[in-house]
């Protein structure tokens, strides 16, 4: 075991003892709350600092941790890339309203048009891609400060704001491109809008805020299940306590329409098979492959024991964290520190009280906003195979609950609160610690550290008419990271490229132009010499006495016939 396994077992005891103290009230000399305010200046001075630390976690060595590019953030830049250049993505449609990437889905319309705009200025690289990512991390940190500052207070939300800047689901997925690593933002530009229309009852601010919440479908999968539950819970909600008017919810409904009517069709076609729209200017596509069958469960007599096994694992998410795949989390942290979640669910407790306890008043409450988020992220989380990406819905509410649960026990003691956020401030060093000096290592692999490099110089080195071949060894969907770093032409892909089956939930390349993506079973045969070979560095020994020069970009190595 490592140091932090004892130290999570350690605060995750005191944690513990701190929320029964909480519900028992005693001993009695515990009970001296904290101050909910802070001085004016203190507060640009701590805000300032928080903001400046979370930029530094977000961008510092951004383009080399994690080192490589994963396949779906080389998916999304050649789509961006693609669109920017010759207005058509990989698959052939003229600026899709939904690219179908893989074939079964997949894309990120917001993000890939996001990165085609960007192309338009500079060239693709991992560090103009991911910089979309920590700025919208940035921008999370800053949003959910204001947030929670009229909710909870000024201090409050600095707390917040401190935790979200270090917790490592969140220093994770702003860190790399993801489909689904914007939704944070946008989740909580939403909530931050509809407070303010709540607080105001202005039309225009519900309106904008319903256009957002049609935008956010536009960004990933889990948005079209979570969302109308979202909007739903908090409509019902609203008109319940009288916060909306009948006709300013009219309003929000005609708006949603509108900007939701683009990506309705795109589905209403895949689901009823009707055939492709392509025009010049834009498309609806057809998906070539069905991914929700291994997405949600099966609607059959597996269901029941399926729900229960995934409620579940859904509370093992929640406390101890699960294994999950190392571009998701930081073995020993999980995603909202191991030790975090008692005080979480005081959180939770006090949360939907509050609001249960409201609604029965009719009278709002400002917690419902993440009760309603939580609810649908939970609802989903049934359904779905799930995973920390999936459920991204889940852990900005969760953080949310977490802050609004130190608020609470801090209101029933400073010293017990002084203490726990000092084992999360301990928490939080080691995790930076780990994540700069362990993380890339252990998990390189996963984002195919070099193999960029490689296939740029073997493109410079090899030869018209020759053919360069790669490894699949150590490799996911290789073909994307060929065609961004050669910056292929999408309609030279279409026109060359073959594929393992057309018919796969993801669509995988194993040739196109001059690349073959797999190593022929005799490819240390002479006949091959005049080629470029890519291969990874543990099939090294198998080249050794053959007359290739060897050169390493990362875990691969580029050959070349050196007898010429």
């Amino acid at each position: 075991m490592r140091i932090i396994d004892y130290f999570n077992m350690f605060a995750t005891a005191l944690y513990f003892i701190a929320v029964i103290l909480f519900f028992i009230k005693k001993p009695s000399f515990l009970n001296t709350p904290m101050k909910n305010t802070i001085s004016p200046k203190w507060e640009k001075v701590f805000f300032i600092l928080i903001l400046g630390l979370g930029i530094f976690l977000r961008f510092y060595r951004l383009a080399t941790l994690p080192e490589g590019l994963h396949q779906d953030e080389a998916s999304n830049s050649y789509e961006g890339f693609a669109i920017a250049n010759y207005g058509i993505d990989r698959n052939g449609y003229p600026y899709p309203i939904y690219p179908i990437t893989f074939g079964s889905g997949g894309g990120n319309p917001l993000l890939i048009y996001t990165y085609a705009l960007i192309c338009k200025f500079v060239e693709p690289s991992v560090f103009s891609y991911r910089c979309i990512f920590a700025t919208y991390g940035t921008l999370t940190v800053l949003l959910f400060y204001l947030f929670l500052k009229n909710i909870l207070g000024n201090k409050t939300a600095l707390i917040g704001m401190g935790m979200l800047a270090l917790m490592p689901w969140h220093v994770v997925l702003s860190r790399w491109g993801l489909d689904s690593n914007n939704i944070p933002f946008w989740s909580i530009l939403i909530l931050l809008l509809f407070y303010y229309a709540n607080s105001t009852k202005k039309t225009s601010y519900y309106i904008i805020t319903s256009i957002l919440c049609a935008v956010i479908l536009y960004c990933y999968g889990s948005a079209t299940f979570v969302m109308p539950f979202f909007v739903l819970f908090a409509c019902s909600y609203n008109l319940w306590t009288k916060q909306i008017s009948l006709q300013q919810l009219l309003y929000c409904a005609l708006a949603f329409f509108i900007f939701a009517l683009p990506i309705a069709i795109f589905y209403f076609i895949n689901v009823f098979d009707l055939p492709a729209i392509v025009t010049s200017n834009f498309s609806f596509a057809r998906f070539t492959g069905n991914h929700t069958n291994t997405t949600f469960l099966a609607l059959d007599h597996t269901l029941p024991s399926a729900l229960l096994d995934n409620l579940l694992h859904l509370l093992k998410m929640l406390t101890i964290g699960t294994v999950d795949e190392l571009w998701n989390y930081v073995p020993g942290y999980f995603t909202l520190y191991h030790f975090t979640f008692p005080v979480t669910f005081v959180g939770i407790f006090v949360g939907f009280k509050d609001v249960i306890k409201d609604l029965k008043k009719r009278v709002y409450n400002h917690h419902s906003l993440m009760c309603c988020m939580f609810l649908g992220a939970f609802i989903m989380a049934l359904f779905m195979s799930q995973n920390i990406n999936r459920m991204v819905f889940i852990w900005l509410p969760l953080i949310y609950f977490l802050v609004l649960g130190f608020y609470t026990l801090g209101n029933y003691s400073r010293y017990i609160f002084a203490l726990l956020i000092l084992l999360f401030g301990l928490g939080s060093i080691s995790f930076a610690k780990d994540y700069f000096t362990e993380y890339g290592p252990m998990s390189n692999f996963l984002f195919m550290k070099g193999y960029g490099d490689a296939v740029a110089y073997a493109e410079e080195i090899h030869e018209e008419g020759t053919i360069i071949y790669s490894t699949y060894e150590n490799l996911a969907s290789p073909f994307l990271t060929v065609l961004l770093y050669t910056r292929t032409s999408p309609f030279d892909y279409i026109e060359t490229a073959v594929y393992k089956d057309e018919d796969a939930e993801f669509k995988i390349a194993t040739s196109f132009t001059h690349y073959v993506l797999g190593l022929p079973e005799d490819i240390t045969n002479e006949k091959y010499y005049e080629n470029v070979i890519i291969i990874a560095n543990s099939e090294q020994e198998r080249f050794k006495d053959l007359p290739y020069s060897q050169t390493t970009f990362g875990n691969f190595t580029v050959l070349e016939y050196t007898d010429k």
